[in-house]
């Protein structure tokens, strides 16, 4: 049901002996003093199981990573600034207890670093005191060869330094880190310096790790009580309230409900009311698109009918223009046939004639005889060879 993206926390504590009911409890309640600190049991929601199976004890616990009473988010453990809470804690219990404390250099596989500067160097301090303990490094030469294995790269040359500087594989563009200590300097010897890093811690006092652990836990109070403020209230008066507000509650609670659903009516509404503009806008539109169109096509049908009437009359014209150079042609034929036709006519009665006349007469002078002898329109004046 949390709405956050990590929604729970999740871990382990094991044991190699196997303990009873009563110093489970205990432990239990020291880690709810340790990573809850600072809220009360109304405040988080966590589970702890004991598996007792494989001879020896173990407490698996998870819980939601929110604060009950706020809903804001809770992250119990956060792993750059609760690392040294968690080792200090863990030395605390197996101190406490009389437990066996882990032992070192077992674990093969890569770290995982933190994200900040001052993390990782403690962390690289630790992992590699507890390798210098095991016996797995005896001198300088294996811790560079061991930083170099978790991916970190020596920066400079180390010959004639007391430090190691190293440069973070997740930031290889940035400024190189310096390791410092006695096991980082050049003339490091895991023998001389293996009883200078076991003896305190084995003989260190419980007094001492509770009041360094106590002193983070006291800032980490003051962080969750501002973060997650709690009234505790007795039962009765709890009650007594709750009995007097929970009709004010469920009329506000409804009354809210009320203002929610007028709210998204009068979202849904306005919503209605755009869609049905949209809808009434792209249908006058339409209209008015079909309007236009058919006023074209009336104008175009218009428009065809005039040229279609131009185009007869024109071609009527043109018609009666041809037919009547047809017909201009046909009877300038017909008067030239008519005319070539009488004047070879013309031309031979006036060929018979005059050889009529040679004959008849067989004299020169035919003028004078055609003036007297020439029938009807052919004689006198009017006709002249």
């Amino acid at each position: 049901s949390c709405e956050f993206d990590w929604k729970w926390s999740s871990g382990v504590m094991t044991f190699e002996e196997n303990l009873d009911k009563n110093t489970l409890q205990e432990i239990v309640d020291e880690w709810k003093n340790t990573f809850l600190c600072g809220l009360e049991p109304e405040q988080t929601a966590p589970v702890f199981i004991v598996h007792t199976d494989k001879g020896r004890s173990e407490i698996h616990y998870i819980m939601p990573r929110v604060e009950l009473t706020t809903g804001k988010s809770f992250n119990p453990y956060f792993v750059g600034r609760d690392f040294k809470k968690k080792d200090l804690f863990q030395e605390y219990i197996n101190a406490k207890y009389g437990l066996s404390s882990p032992r070192p250099g077992l674990t093969k596989s890569k770290p995982k670093w933190a994200k900040d500067k001052k993390s990782v160097l403690t962390q690289l301090d630790m992992e590699l005191e507890k390798l210098v303990k095991s016996g797995e490094i005896e001198n300088r030469t294996d811790i560079v060869a061991k930083l170099t294995e978790w991916g970190f790269e020596i920066a400079d040359d180390i010959t004639n330094k007391n430090y190691i500087p190293i440069v973070n594989p997740d930031n290889p563009e940035g400024r190189a880190w310096r390791l410092k200590g006695a096991i980082y300097k050049k003339d490091f010897n895991a023998i001389n310096e293996l009883e200078r890093i076991s003896e305190p811690a084995k003989h260190r006092p419980i007094e001492e790790i509770k009041s360094e652990l106590d002193s983070i836990i006291e800032k980490n109070t003051a962080y969750n009580k501002r973060r997650y403020p709690y009234e505790r209230r007795n039962s009765l008066t709890a009650d007594r309230n709750r009995a007097e507000t929970a009709p004010k509650q469920q009329r506000e609670e409804l009354n809210r409900a009320i203002t929610e659903t007028e709210r998204d009516l009068a979202k849904l509404s306005k919503r209605n009311d755009r869609t049905a503009y949209v809808r009434t806008k792209r249908i006058a539109d339409k209209r008015e698109y079909g309007d236009a169109l058919s006023a074209i096509i009336t104008g175009a049908k218009q428009a065809n009918r005039e040229h279609r009437s131009t185009a007869t009359a024109d071609i009527k014209s043109i018609a009666e223009r041809q037919r009547q150079r047809e017909l201009g042609r046909a009877v300038k034929g017909s008067i030239t046939a008519v005319i070539r036709e009488l004047g070879s006519d013309f031309i031979r009665a006036v060929k018979q004639i005059v050889t009529e006349v040679e004959e008849r007469f067989k004299q020169p002078k035919i003028e004078s005889l055609l003036d007297h002898d020439l029938p009807g329109d052919l004689g006198g004046n009017n006709f002249k060879l």
